[in-house]
């Protein structure tokens, strides 16, 4: 490596112990700079690398296959029902209820209609 390549990668280092705020405003203000002044490409090209790199640990922070598997259930998938809940109870009595009124009612109207 070059003596000139190495003190360049010593000097861009610190940009790694900086918070992302901060890298972001050094951004922010080397786009701001009026024509004339030189920009730092070295520099403005490590701090977008530094701040990528960050991007793609905060999106997949190492997660195993089943531990992803088992974030997704949670969060897009329909929710199961709780064990010893019956999800078609409800329905069942609701359809016996039914039934009930309707017997009910033509036994109520069934003389009615004879002219009893």
């Amino acid at each position: 490596m070059l003596d000139g390549q190495k003190h360049t990668n010593e000097n861009l280092a610190k940009y790694d112990a900086m918070s992302t705020e901060a890298l972001e405003e050094i951004l922010r203000m080397d786009a701001q700079l009026p024509e004339g002044h030189p920009s730092d490409e070295d520099t403005v090209f490590y701090i977008m690398e530094v701040l990528a790199q960050r991007k793609r640990s905060s999106d997949n922070p190492g997660k195993t296959a089943e531990e992803a598997w088992t974030l997704f259930e949670q969060h897009y998938l329909p929710q199961k029902a709780k064990p010893g809940k019956q999800n078609g109870r409800p329905r069942l009595w609701l359809r016996r209820a039914v039934a009930a009124v309707v017997v009910l009612a033509v036994l109520v109207c069934a003389p009615l209609a004879t002219g009893a």
